[in-house]
């Protein structure tokens, strides 16, 4: 029983959401830092116990919804194996545990910053996607926090153009990364009752204006370079090299559904993977 639980509570945190997540507000710690130390693993502990934190809480928000679609309904609440109060119960503790990892490690303003996160998502983008088809465009404010929570917490000044610019692609890049999900199952979201891009737009038009999103995050991504992030020559060349990469391949989304090379799911695993080498460029020349 206490494995059992034990799972439920991993899957109701998202661990997999929540490492990148706070994989990348280590990304943000290490570029103001220019250093592996003792702390940087308090900070990556505090961001993914209070990432996590958020998911559960957000289970325990959305368990009703979450009972109406395949992908979901087996989450721990909507399968039954754990009561609407226990998730909460264990939300609230992890959102404080963070929290309180997060403050020992850093400092008030990334704290801050952290909960600011949990109310963005939980407080205003989880009941707003349920309004509407464009939450995620706000919603994805979420993405570019963690980034400054990381930069904060070193002791970073919040406003520095070259972490804002680090957190603006973290926000480009959110918008995509949920619309090729809606390209994938937008069915299932639509059993939840919730509105969805493609009750306003063709699937066609959706494409089109993933694209769109897909090319501003490649070209954001470009631009990291101009806030003297970058120094070393190769590794300038290998981020502008998988920006144009990312760039191309999109253009598989320009195809009809028949005649693409590539399903939605490559465009996805491209999309995560080029976020990911940029934080992989990113933390490298910040520790050479």
């Amino acid at each position: 029983m206490t494995d059992t639980f034990f799972k439920d509570v991993v899957e109701l945190g998202k661990i997999r959401i929540s490492f990148f997540v706070a994989l990348s507000a280590l990304t943000g710690y290490y570029l103001y830092t220019g250093h592996v130390d003792l702390l940087s693993a308090v900070i990556y502990a505090g961001v993914f116990i209070l990432s996590s934190g958020s998911s559960a809480l957000n289970q325990y928000q959305e368990h009703e919804a979450d009972a109406l679609m395949n992908r979901t309904r087996n989450r721990p609440v909507p399968a039954g194996r754990m009561s609407d109060k226990t998730a909460l119960l264990v939300s609230l503790f992890l959102i404080i545990a963070g929290s309180l990892i997060l403050l020992l490690g850093g400092n008030v303003i990334a704290v801050v910053m952290g909960l600011l996160a949990v109310l963005w998502y939980n407080g205003i983008y989880t009941p707003l996607k349920h309004r509407t088809p464009f939450a995620v465009v706000p919603g994805s404010v979420v993405g570019a926090l963690p980034p400054l929570i990381g930069w904060t917490a070193a002791g970073g000044y919040a406003f520095d153009p070259g972490i804002l610019a680090v957190a603006f692609f973290f926000f480009i890049a959110q918008i995509p990364h949920f619309w090729l999900i809606l390209l994938m199952l937008g069915d299932d979201y639509r059993k939840s009752g919730m509105p969805v891009l493609t009750d306003v737009f063709s699937v066609r038009q959706v494409r089109r204006i993933t694209f769109i999103w897909l090319s501003a995050t490649a070209l954001t991504g470009m631009g990291l370079s101009l806030y003297g992030l970058i120094s070393y020559p190769f590794l300038r060349f290998l981020l502008q090299l998988f920006s144009i990469l990312l760039l191309i391949s999109s253009s598989n989304l320009l195809f009809p559904p028949g005649k693409r090379k590539h399903k939605r799911s490559a465009e996805f695993l491209k999309l995560n993977s080029y976020v990911l080498l940029i934080m992989i460029i990113l933390v490298t020349d910040s520790l050479l």
